[in-house]
């Protein structure tokens, strides 16, 4: 072995705890680089930023303008003060299972339509005489129903109809007293429980011994992403519900 003062030479000339790689390699710095001046790189620009807020109003405004267009666009349902009855009894028997009901625009229409329909064609039935039952009317109107209902013409898996003379109590205790219909009416099997938006159509007529057609119809919630824009209306001209999203071009 040399002494320690003749191989003094050989060792790096480093201070204590200094790490200092032989060669720079990938991420290393020389000795003699420059120091790094961090403040110049990281110091804000205000015009980047006022960019920024400029975009972010723009895309408000249209997003905006676009709601209110398709606000314009969208039709208006107003429900009759037997159809607001019909409901009222349905959701707040006692023995209603489902655990929320919701009033539904398309659904409402098509119940409406329906009852209008059996008046002026004088008929009384789940399918219509072409053949046309309620599942495929509301899937006509924008309404998705889940796979596992019935595709064919004339399936029915979401309507009750009933004739009546006087106010909506009669048809409603008829459904009740039907060991068919009272599963339908509240939800008592997990299929129709499953059937949470409603609609109800009733329509005066004086062609029929019983003159006010009524039907009620209960579904799953709409699949649809882009149903057609529809408002609905109490018969006071409050709005109680609306198929359209707050930004429905958000979601093609």
């Amino acid at each position: 072995m040399g002494n320690f003062e003749g191989n003094k030479k050989d060792v790096p000339d480093r201070q204590p705890n200094e790490y200092r790689p032989e060669k720079p390699g990938l991420g290393m710095v020389e000795q003699d680089s420059p120091p790094m001046t961090l403040h110049s790189a990281t110091r804000p620009n205000p015009m980047r930023f006022l960019i920024r807020g400029m975009h972010v109003t723009l895309i408000f405004t249209a997003m905006l303008l676009a709601f209110q267009g398709r606000a314009d666009a969208a039709q208006v349902h107003r429900l009759n003060p037997d159809e607001m009855r019909l409901f009222n009894l349905v959701s707040q028997h006692a023995g209603q299972k489902r655990t929320a009901m919701n009033l539904d625009p398309i659904l409402c229409k098509v119940a409406r339509q329906k009852a209008m329909d059996m008046e002026r064609r004088s008929y009384f039935s789940h399918v219509d005489p072409a053949g046309v039952g309620p599942n495929r009317l509301v899937s006509r109107a924008g309404y998705v129903l889940p796979a596992t209902y019935s595709a064919e013409m004339s399936g029915n898996n979401i309507e009750s109809i009933a004739m009546a003379a006087g106010n909506m109590a009669e048809p409603f205790e008829l459904w009740l007293r039907s060991g068919s219909h009272r599963p339908h009416l509240l939800g008592e099997n997990p299929w129709y429980a499953a059937q949470t938006s409603v609609g109800v159509g009733v329509y005066r007529s004086g062609r029929f011994p019983y003159y006010k057609m009524v039907v009620l119809i209960t579904a799953p919630p709409n699949a649809s992403r882009r149903p057609p824009p529809l408002v609905l209306k109490a018969p006071n001209g409050r709005t109680l519900a609306d198929t359209r999203a707050v930004l429905p071009f958000l979601f093609p």
